[in-house]
């Protein structure tokens, strides 16, 4: 009877098996110990509120290639390395600049240096961050290489360097269930004011067109962030809200606007909300388009998700 190829291999397995004394390393000399960052595509993206705290922000892998290299030590340096932001802006047309200085400090090493002990196969670069100063419309990055490996260890040519994007989130940030209603008017002298009691407009609009759709709030300071104008969702590019400390919102215009947006203001226009119970803005809001037509918006952000 002819025996399957499953049953030849497991045969074969076995004879080698028996071949290897016991008490050696199979794996010993079949490789180059490599230090490298745990980091896919050499890009790693860390998260931080808007507050002073310490956090992880990328992993030194420690990979051995026999258990001897593992008993043993090694140490391994990293540097920041401004060529790595610029070879990613470049490449991905990104805008990316190097994290102020000044508002963070390595946490658990001692300058710049990492010991691996017997048996230890990771570390974690920390740093403590204080975003306070820090323009939150940048995007920031740490560049960091490393370099100067002891005891026969290599720097990974794939993994030794990464690119680590550090996004500051104030307690607004996140995705928000955006309702409301956009009162198209002819002119400015056609709108009458707004309705308290009903929430709707005085005068007769030529069209009311509402939305319902999901919309990223995004931070642009401890109490500012960025929302799309109204129910374009992107169409009209984005507005600054910030919250004051009564929970009224101050509603502003921005350079990515396109439109003069405005508080609403005239008889009975309410004030722009948040509510930190339920995580919801509520604004009021408009502006007049070049020819003249006038926008009336009333928009409703519920919060969602980080």
């Amino acid at each position: 009877m002819k025996k399957s190829i499953k049953h030849i291999f497991w045969m074969l397995l076995i004879l080698v098996s028996a071949c290897i004394p016991e008490d050696t390393d199979e794996i010993a000399g079949k490789g180059t110990p490599l230090l490298r960052f745990a980091a896919d595509g050499n890009f790693n993206l860390v998260s931080f509120d808007a507050v002073e705290q310490t956090r992880a922000v990328v992993s030194i892998n420690r990979d051995a290639v026999s258990q001897a290299d593992l008993a043993g030590t090694t140490s391994v340096e990293f540097s920041l390395d401004l060529s790595i932001i610029d070879d990613y802006n470049t490449a991905n047309e990104e805008s990316f600049v190097i994290l102020d200085p000044t508002a963070y400090s390595f946490v658990g090493v001692t300058g710049t240096k990492f010991e691996f002990g017997s048996g230890e196969f990771i570390k974690e670069i920390k740093i403590k961050l204080n975003p306070a100063g820090l323009d939150l419309s940048q995007k920031y990055a740490l560049p960091i290489r490393l370099k100067n490996p002891a005891n026969e260890y290599k720097i990974s040519e794939a993994n030794g360097f990464v690119l680590i994007q550090v996004i500051i989130k104030n307690e607004y940030d996140g995705v928000y269930l955006s309702t409301g209603e956009r009162y198209n008017f002819s002119s400015v002298s056609a709108y009458g004011g707004w309705d308290g009691a009903n929430v709707t407009v005085l005068g007769t609009p030529s069209a009311i067109l509402p939305w319902e759709f999901e919309t990223v709030v995004a931070t642009r300071g401890a109490k500012t962030v960025a929302v799309h104008i109204g129910n374009s969702d992107g169409g009209f590019g984005l507005m600054n809200l910030t919250v004051n400390s009564d929970n009224t919102v101050l509603i502003e215009a921005t350079d990515e606007s396109g439109l003069p947006v405005l508080p609403l203001d005239g008889p009975g226009a309410p004030s722009s909300t948040y509510d930190p119970a339920s995580r919801t803005f509520e604004l009021f809001y408009k502006y007049t388009n070049a020819n003249g037509t006038h926008r009336v918006l009333h928009d409703v952000l519920v919060f969602e998700n980080p």
